[in-house]
């Protein structure tokens, strides 16, 4: 494992282990690494290749500028591997949840609204998913906060 000697006032947090898998192996970074960052120190040279000859390309910028660190995070396709870091968590979906809040208000103060805001609700909950940035659970407990959140607006007014 390759790295640097730690420097003050650096974003990674060298005393948490974080562990995800890559091309199925496991690796280990630490809590605030990029993808990028924590594929290097595990001796990860290669993210990419280029179109015509195949020919190795690795971290060039680590800024999220080149086109060489794309990776497919989660099933999410095109991550710059550079910028993204291994701490962003997807729990809950807040785009579930502000869907569900909107439409839930929304219907309350007008019915005729409801036969076009659900179905966009519910197409938005399952894009999530269906897309692979968020489990299920994490929609679902979007959608129940969102339908707190909004319970506790209309107590509020």
């Amino acid at each position: 494992m390759s790295r640097m000697p730690p420097k003050p006032g650096e974003r990674i947090d060298r005393s948490t282990s974080v562990e995800f898998s890559f091309d199925g192996k496991k690796i280990t970074a630490h809590e605030g690494d990029t993808v990028g960052s924590a594929l290097y120190a595990a001796g990860q040279r290669t993210f990419s290749r280029s179109f015509k000859y195949h020919r190795r390309r690795g971290l060039m910028c680590c800024a999220g500028q080149c086109p060489n660190c794309l990776v497919a995070v989660d099933g999410a396709p095109g991550i710059r591997a550079c910028t993204r870091t291994l701490d962003e968590f997807s729990f809950p979906s807040g785009h579930t949840l502000h869907s569900v809040a909107f439409s839930l208000i929304l219907t309350v103060y007008y019915p005729m609204f409801a036969l076009f805001v659900w179905p966009f609700t519910i197409l938005i909950a399952v894009s999530r998913i269906v897309l692979g940035l968020h489990y299920p659970s994490d929609v679902i407990v979007g959608a129940l906060i969102g339908a707190i959140t909004a319970a506790v607006s209309f107590n509020l007014l």
